[in-house]
Formats: C-alpha cells, structure tokens, sequence
C-alpha cells in the first residue's frame, strides 16, 4: 500500500485565536446599556432587534436600550454621565462628537476588536462595507465608530418636466445644469399663471450639506494644510474653488435660475413645478414621494451635484457607534451588541425603518423589495461612488453651521458678487477661531482674497448656536 503524502491527510482547522484576554463564559449575564437617538420606526426596530439580540445570544447578554429625543438630547445626556462617571456602553454619535468624547479619554478605539481573530469582523465582511462609510470614523489611524447610519444631500430632479423642456438626460456638468434650470424658470415666468412668476430653476437650500456638495462638486474642499506643520490640517474657505462654486449659483441666482424661499423642506414647491430642482437628504426621500404622488403623475429621481468637470459629488454623513471605556466583559459585550446591529439581515431592517443607506455591500439581497418600492432611493444608491464624507474634526460639529449661515447669505437680495471675497475671509476667521481657540486663532488671521477680487467691507457671518445634527438631516 502506498502511504499517503503530506497534502493527503486531512487536517483540521485551527481555531481562531483571540487576542482579547477573555474567555466567553465571561461575558455571561453580563448587562450592559445602549443610548441611541432614534424615535418613531427607527426605535421601535432597535427595540425588537436588541430584544432578538437578548433572547438568542449565547452568552446571555442583556442590552437595555434607551432612546432620546435626538442627537443634541443624546449628547446632553452623555456629557451629564461623563461627569457622573456612568456613561452608556453603547452610544450612537456623529464622529465629530465621538472625538470630544476621546478627548476625555472616554472611548475605546475599536481597532483591537474589530480585527480580532474570533471576536473581531473577518476581512472580507471589512471590505464589503462602503469604503467611504467604513473608513470616515478612522482619525489619526485611530477607530472611533463604526458606521451605523449614513445619508447624504441629493439633487431631487423632476425628470417629467425637463422632458417638456426638451432635456431628455439629467445633467452632470454645472453647465448642463444651468441650461435647464434657467429654462425652467423661463416656462414658469412665460405661463399663463402669474402666481408662480420667479419660481423654477434651482429651490436653492440653506443646508450646510448642500454647500458642501456644490464645493466638493467643484473640486474643492474645505481643509487645507498649512505651511506650518505638513500634517496639519485647518479650514480654507476663501480658495479658488469655493469661490468658483459660490459665483456659479449667486450668477444664477441673479439670472433668476434659483429661487430661495424661506421653506426648509420644500416638497410640496418641487410637487407643484415651482422648481426643477430641489435638495433634500436620502432620508427625505419617503416625504417627496408622498408630495409627487400628492401633486399628480410627474417623474422624478435623484441626482449628484453637477461639475465643471463632469465630477458629480455628494456630501454624506451619519452617526456611528462607538463605545466606552468600561470594564473588559462590558466592552466586549457591547462589541459584540455592536457586530451583531450591523450584521446585514439585521441592519438592512434599520435601512428600511429609516431610509437611509446600507452601510455594506451584503444587505442589499435583503434590500431587493425595498429597492423595488422605493426607485429614488434605489437611484440614490448608484451616488454612493461620488460620495465624500464631511470632515472628521472636533470643530465641525460648529463650524458647520457658520458655512450653513454664509450659504443663507449667498441668496440674499442685498448680497453681491464683490461682497463674496470678505465673506470667504470671514468665514476662514470664523472657522479657524472655532477650530484653535479664540488666543490662537490670529496666526491665521492674514485675509485671503480671492486672485482679481476686489476686497470690500467685511460681510459678518455669524455661526448659528452650535448643535448636534439630527438623524435624518444634518
């Protein structure tokens, strides 16, 4: 008989070795509490699905969820808890709040966990999640979060109405998107009916997020590194790309091709063709098919913000999960609490309670009715790719209402064209205040004015009180 080689004789599989100094006897009866800031559908699934999570774990873990009123009650709540030394396991939070929150050395980075051998996500099941989702809660090489939750601001686009008017594709380029929107506004102000005369073209949005895909769409950005140091980072606002972008729709604006009303969620104008295009976040989406079913039988979709160079772009952002600093068993429960909320069968029913985004590849197969149902939000899945995420620094969390304040100004009767360089400064002063502190702030004082500007008397842009975004819109 021929003995068999080496290769022939079965083996077995070695297992995973953990690198996290638990054992899962453990974790048994261990309790531990997730905060998040869900109401309505959203809580109601996190409720059934941490029950299911309760009743089927094998380590007889007991999550209690608790749910606020929203993120900015969430943050109250947490920051009262740091004080009090009992902060929650499991916490919900933008990245920009998880970093003042390891600014007190309150969060665990998750990297340990989630790269562990038998605890940890496999490498595969890494690389299913968007890249752009997955890697926004690494700072400094550091995870703070991962990805729970994730929208973004959209172009809503009556494709109905552009057919009449003889656009029959969505336009990609700014100019593509300039031509319909002044044809728009031209159809409304040559009708028959007066009460609509300065409507059409774009329903121009305050949004903080829709600045932010217009400067992205234009290939700019908002940081820039400094000369002093090659990997730091501060805000730059006064640059020829911004500049670029904000001249583009103030043109438009005066051409009477954007119209601003003072209507934060203008569904029911975009119903009615009060404008062929419209912004509103990916979580909107449910609202406006109401409106257009509502308004009659008009066809829409969603769209990128249209380039220059035919680089579409949209602004995305969301919350994480992220955890605190606690006992081993707790922090290990409360991970895998975590593994299990973003597993796709359970995630996917978030996604459907809430609108939002998968935040991997592998939900989508339990997606496919929803998908079906829902055509916009189907289309708004095929942006993922022109994705790019807000900044993950602390100071965001206000400085990304002083850009929402200076977009505000931008459709202003009294504002001008030569007025822009001033505000661009102001806000770089505004913004580098908040981001070093009041004393050091004036190393970056020196204006900036944008190459064949004139600069004139400083336009005042104050940011609004500093507050947490919301879940569905930021």
């Amino acid at each position: 008989m021929v003995a068999p080689s080496p290769t022939d004789v079965p083996t077995e599989a070695t297992p995973p070795v953990s690198q996290i100094d638990l054992q899962p006897e453990d974790l048994r009866g261990v309790i531990i509490r997730f905060w998040h800031p869900w109401s309505g559908a959203a809580s109601e699934t996190v409720r059934a699905l941490v029950e299911e999570f309760n009743l089927n774990n094998e380590w007889k873990i007991t999550a209690v969820p608790v749910a606020y009123a929203g993120l900015d009650r969430l943050e109250e709540a947490v920051n009262q808890a740091l004080q009090n030394g009992e902060p929650p396991d499991l916490v919900v939070g933008y990245v920009q709040q998880a970093l003042a929150w390891d600014a007190q050395r309150a969060l665990i980075g998750l990297d340990a966990y989630v790269e562990d051998n038998y605890w940890g996500i496999p490498a595969d099941q890494r690389e299913d999640f968007y890249p752009i989702f997955w890697e926004q809660d690494i700072v400094q090489g550091r995870r703070l979060g991962v990805p729970v939750q994730r929208s973004a601001q959209v172009l809503f686009y009556n494709r109905s109405w552009a057919q009449e008017l003889g656009y029959h594709m969505p336009p990609v380029t700014s100019q593509q998107f300039e031509d319909q929107a002044c044809a728009a506004a031209q159809a409304n102000q040559r009708d028959e009916t007066p009460d609509n005369d300065g409507s059409g073209g774009w329903i121009a949005s305050n949004n903080y997020a829709a600045a932010l895909g217009w400067i992205y769409a234009f290939g700019g950005d908002v940081l820039q590194p400094t000369t002093s140091e090659a990997d730091e980072s501060v805000y730059r606002f006064n640059n020829p790309e911004i500049s670029d972008a904000f001249t583009f729709l103030r043109e438009l604006f005066n051409a009477g091709c954007i119209w601003a009303p003072e209507i934060p969620y203008p569904e029911t104008e975009f119903a009615n063709r009060l404008g062929l295009f419209s912004s509103g976040s990916v979580m909107d989406i449910p609202y406006m098919e109401r409106a257009m079913q509502r308004a009659g039988s008009d066809q829409w979709t969603v769209l990128a913000y249209p380039s220059p160079a035919a680089k579409p772009a949209i602004a995305s952002y969301g919350p994480s999960l992220s955890i605190f600093a606690s006992s081993p068993q707790r922090q290990l429960a409360a991970w895998v609490l975590l593994r299990w909320l973003i597993e796709p069968p359970h995630h996917a029913r978030f996604v459907e309670a809430t609108g939002s985004f998968p935040v991997r590849k592998a939900e989508l197969v339990y997606l496919e009715d929803y998908r079906h149902r829902h055509p916009q939000w189907a289309a708004a899945l095929e942006l993922i790719p022109y994705a790019r995420s807000e900044p993950a620094i602390q100071s965001w969390s206000k400085v990304r209402w002083a850009l929402g304040d200076a977009f505000t100004q931008l459709f202003r009767s009294y504002f001008s064209l030569e007025q822009l360089p001033a505000m661009l400064n102001y806000l770089d002063l505004t913004a580098s205040e908040l981001y070093l502190g009041a004393e050091k702030s004036g190393v970056f004082a020196t204006p900036t004015i944008t190459e064949g500007a004139t600069p004139p008397a400083t336009v005042p842009v104050a940011p609004s009180p500093p507050a947490s975004p919301g879940a569905a819109t930021p």
